[in-house]
């Protein structure tokens, strides 16, 4: 028989079983097909061929269809590279399988950087678009393949946190140290919907800690605080007032060291109500129709509060803790829950860009809420 031929035949079954599963009726055929055949000049291929049908059985379907690079890579047996942003402005070259999944990408960092438990808290997320700091979580299922072969020009993967912890060990350095960047990454984009005072606070800590008793050139440190400050103090209007107040707090912490300036501004931001916030941006469709709304996903419940009111202040205005839901609706644009209140429940909902990224963030902190009773 034709070598060439054979293993033609066999490179075929190789990118189809690792690009999508046969179905149920026929997949026991191509198993049986596989693990019996002796039409074959190498068993490495059909080995590989075996090895790639049970990992699609566990990560599922592509979505896209392979490209001709992804296709060599699977007929060699080869790796792809990629390249993850560390906060603050690190990036980690990786080697990942063609049939890895975001989560093998997860653990793999986690391992490399030592995060032990805490790792818990990372997840990968897309950004979309520098400019307006959009971060997109992405899927822990989903297959790397997938997920590179929808990115555009510009786009990048960043490792950060998606499910925030207030308990985290003070001893892991690396730990800590991304914990504080992401910190400092949230407070540079105006993530926190909190009064200018507590800006002033933050901006001030990040300072020492990059700065420490800096007494040279005051223009080095007003140049530091204007990348520290978020947009909406960073207006000509508000800049020179803004850095001076940054300055009042900046001159009372000299003294302190890098890692009391990082363990000082995570206590700080871990006793909010609204810690961990993740916000959203959409419109209340239920029960009546409100547009303009603002929903945070947190550690303890659901926020909402209104989009116009949301810079220079203390912005969700109402909360719905875990406990006080009873079910949960997810559809292509809105995401819906019941308050189990009595005598009837009561419908909220909410059209959203990402509402399945919302709904990952609940379905993983409920859970959370549920264990710990």
């Amino acid at each position: 028989m034709d070598r060439q031929i054979v293993d033609r035949s066999w490179h075929i079954l190789i990118v189809l079983v690792a690009s999508f599963l046969p179905s149920n009726d026929l997949l026991p055929y191509v198993e049986y097909f596989i693990r019996t055949s002796n039409n074959t000049l190498s068993h490495e291929l059909m080995e590989r061929c075996s090895r790639y049908l049970e990992i699609c059985k566990k990560v599922g379907n592509r979505k896209e269809p392979p490209s001709i690079e992804e296709i060599d890579m699977l007929l060699s047996d080869s790796c792809r590279q990629i390249t993850v942003r560390i906060l603050p402005n690190d990036e980690l070259p990786m080697e990942i399988t063609m049939l890895a999944q975001s989560r093998d990408v997860i653990e793999q960092i986690n391992r490399e950087l030592k995060l032990g438990k805490g790792g818990r808290m990372f997840q990968l997320f897309k950004v979309r678009d520098s400019s307006r700091n959009e971060e997109v979580l992405l899927n822990e299922n989903s297959r790397m393949t997938d997920i590179l072969a929808t990115m555009q020009e510009g786009e990048s993967l960043l490792f950060a946190i998606a499910y925030y912890n207030s308990s985290y060990d003070l001893h892991n350095a690396n730990l800590l140290r991304l914990l504080f960047f992401q910190a400092v990454h949230d407070l540079r984009a105006g993530r926190y919907f909190k009064p200018d005072e507590d800006y002033f606070t933050l901006t001030a800590l990040a300072l020492q800690e990059s700065l420490q008793d800096y007494s040279g050139d005051n223009r080095v440190v007003c140049e530091a605080i204007a990348k520290l400050l978020p947009p909406h103090l960073c207006v000509p209007a508000r800049k020179l007032v803004c850095e001076g107040e940054v300055l009042k707090v900046y001159n009372k912490l000299r003294g302190y060291t890098s890692h009391e300036c990082m363990i000082a501004l995570l206590d700080y931001i871990t006793s909010w109500e609204d810690y961990g916030v993740t916000h959203f941006y959409g419109d209340q469709f239920a029960p009546e129709q409100q547009d303009g709304k603002i929903i945070g996903i947190s550690p303890r419940g659901v926020h909402v509060g209104e989009y116009a009111d949301h810079v220079g202040k203390d912005a969700y205005t109402q909360f719905y803790p875990y406990s006080a839901i009873s079910a949960w609706g997810l559809s292509e644009n809105s995401l819906s829950f019941y308050l189990a209140t009595k005598p009837e429940q009561r419908h909220y909902q909410f059209v959203m860009p990402h509402p399945d990224a919302a709904y990952s963030l609940i379905q993983h902190y409920s859970q959370l809420v549920v264990c710990s009773k």
